[in-house]
């Protein structure tokens, strides 16, 4: 494992108690899939952009939330197959009459169709979105196995329970991690992991040497022979 990651998961360890303080993200047995798990998520928020996990079917709960009709401004979505971001309404993330952006609508008519893959698939796992006030969202997050699965250079990727036993465990499959951050909503800048505790629901980036499987196991190979 690369030695620049050595200090951060000592420090992730410091803050694992306080994990769920802000943030919790439930397994959904019920509405999960193949290699699809769904999570209902309920995530404190800060004023200004928040770089979250992505809300499945593009849509926030009322239950459990603490805004109303037009606190939500904006949300993007990251397009993989364009690497660009995508604005998801005209108007407001949150709001009873939302319309889908005209960029969004383009998105949805030049893949949508053509192609098995669905919504998740095709925006990866995060998502911006912009407040108007602290409080707490609740939605419902899909991660897939996909995920895992890194190109060189820098990717994104949801925080779920599993995201974070593995960077307690250090476990990384064979990825060489050259760095890890987060952005933070309170401070409005990129930080180090170690800074905060808030993981669950959030976003996190990922920067490593090579295209590689995060989720990737060791073969176990033959076993030594037995002494003659």
């Amino acid at each position: 494992m690369n030695k620049r990651v050595i200090g951060f998961i000592g420090l992730v360890v410091l803050v694992s108690l306080t994990l769920f303080v802000y943030a919790s993200m439930t397994y959904n047995p019920s509405q999960s899939k193949d290699n699809l798990k769904l999570y209902d998520v309920s995530l404190q928020i800060n004023k200004g952009w928040n770089f979250i996990s992505f809300p499945a079917g593009l849509d926030f709960k009322l239950d459990g939330s603490s805004f109303e009709d037009g606190e939500l401004k904006y949300g993007y979505l990251y397009s993989i197959l364009d690497d660009k971001y995508i604005p998801v309404y005209k108007d407001n993330v949150y709001t009873q009459d939302r319309e889908l952006s005209l960029e969004l609508e383009a998105y949805m008519n030049k893949y949508e169709p053509s192609s098995n893959l669905d919504w998740i698939e095709l925006s990866g796992p995060i998502f911006w979105i912009y407040s108007e006030k602290e409080g707490i969202i609740t939605y419902e997050h899909g991660f897939i196995e996909d995920f895992y699965k890194f190109h060189e250079g820098v990717n994104v990727i949801s925080v779920t329970p599993e995201v974070i036993e593995k960077i307690l465990a250090s476990d990384f499959g064979d990825c060489d991690i050259e760095n890890v951050i987060k952005y933070d909503s309170s401070q409005k800048e990129w930080v180090d992991l170690v800074t905060s505790s808030e993981l669950a629901g959030q976003a996190i980036v990922f920067v490593v040497s090579d295209e590689c499987d995060l989720n990737k196991k060791d073969e176990l190979g033959i076993t030594p022979p037995i002494p003659q």
